[in-house]
C-alpha cells in the first residue's frame, strides 16, 4: 500500500475525468511509466519482506526444536542410565558391599559434558583425570581421619560412629556402602587379603568402571586404572594405614557379630 499510494500521488497531475482518445494514448503511457513502476516495486519488495519473515520464524522454530529435543534427550538418556546401573552398574562381586546412593553425581561423572540445552557424550579427559583425583584426594582425606586417631591412640568412635564414618566413604563418587557390607567383608576376607581400605578403593574402582561401560562414545577405563593404583600402592606400603586397617578390621567384626545377635 505504501508503493501504491505514492504512485496514485504522482498521477494527479494527469488526472482526467474525461475518455482518452486513441492518439492519446501513447503519451499518457509515457507520463504513467514512473508511477507504474513505483507501483509494482510492491510485488518483490512484499515477497522478498513475506520471505525473510518466513526464514526467521523457520530459524526460531529449528532453534526451538533443537532446544526441546536435547531437553527430551537427555531425561530420556539420564532414565536409561539409571536403569542401567541398577540393573548392572554393580559388578557381581561387590553385590551386597557397595551401591549407587547418588544418582546425579554419578551420571555427571560418566557423561560431565551432556546437560539440558546441548548433547555431548564426550569426556575431557584432562578436566576428568583433575576431577577423579579430587574425589580420590578426599576420599583419602576421609579415611586419613580415622588414621590419624589410630596413630595418635586417640580412637573414641563408638561402634555405630564407625559404622557411619565407614559408609561415607564412597561418597565422593555418588556410592555408599550397602546395610550387609560388614558381612560381606567377613565372607570376602576369609577368601582374600585384602584388607578393608583396599576393599573399599577397590569396591569403589571396579564400579566405576563397570558405570563408565555405559558411556559407548568413549571410555575413560585406563584414567580409572592409572588414577586408583598409587592410592591401592600406598594401603600396602604406609605402615600407619595397615594398623588403622587392622583397627577397622575390629569394628567390622564387632559389626558383624552385632548383626548375627539381632
Amino acid at each position: 500500500m505504501f508503493f501504491v499510494g505514492w504512485a496514485l500521488l504522482l498521477t494527479v497531475p494527469y488526472w482526467c475525468f474525461c475518455w482518452p482518445s486513441p492518439t492519446d494514448y501513447e503519451a499518457l503511457l509515457k507520463q504513467l511509466g514512473f508511477p507504474i513502476f513505483v507501483a509494482s516495486l510492491c510485488l518483490p519488495i512484499s515477497v522478498a519482506v513475506g520471505r525473510f519473515h518466513a526464514s526467521k520464524q523457520r530459524a526460531k522454530a529449528n532453534t526451538l526444536t533443537v532446544e526441546n529435543n536435547a531437553f527430551n534427550n537427555y531425561f530420556a538418556h539420564r532414565n536409561h542410565f539409571m536403569e542401567h546401573i541398577g540393573n548392572a552398574g554393580i559388578p557381581k562381586e561387590y553385590e551386597g558391599f557397595i551401591e549407587v546412593y547418588d544418582s546425579d553425581k554419578l551420571y555427571k561423572t560418566v557423561f560431565p559434558q551432556n546437560s539440558l540445552s546441548e548433547q555431548n557424550f564426550r569426556i575431557n579427559k584432562s578436566t576428568y583425570k583433575a576431577q577423579l583425583r579430587r574425589k580420590l584426594k578426599s576420599l583419602y582425606g576421609h579415611i586419613n581421619t580415622f588414621v590419624i586417631e589410630v596413630e595418635e591412640g586417640e580412637v573414641e568412635r563408638d561402634h555405630e560412629e564407625f559404622e557411619a564414618f565407614a559408609r561415607t566413604i564412597p561418597h565422593a563418587f555418588g556410592f555408599r556402602f550397602s546395610d550387609g557390607f560388614a558381612k560381606f567383608y567377613g565372607d570376602y576376607a576369609k577368601r582374600t587379603n585384602f584388607t578393608f581400605f583396599s576393599l573399599c578403593f577397590l569396591a569403589i574402582k571396579h564400579t566405576l568402571l563397570s558405570v563408565h561401560a555405559f558411556n559407548h562414545i568413549q571410555t575413560v577405563g585406563w584414567l580409572i586404572e592409572t588414577e586408583f593404583e598409587p592410592y591401592l600402592t600406598s594401603l600396602e606400603e604406609n605402615e600407619a594405614l595397615i594398623n588403622a586397617d587392622a583397627k577397622a578390621m575390629e569394628y567390622m567384626v564387632w559389626l558383624l557379630t552385632e548383626d548375627k545377635s539381632r
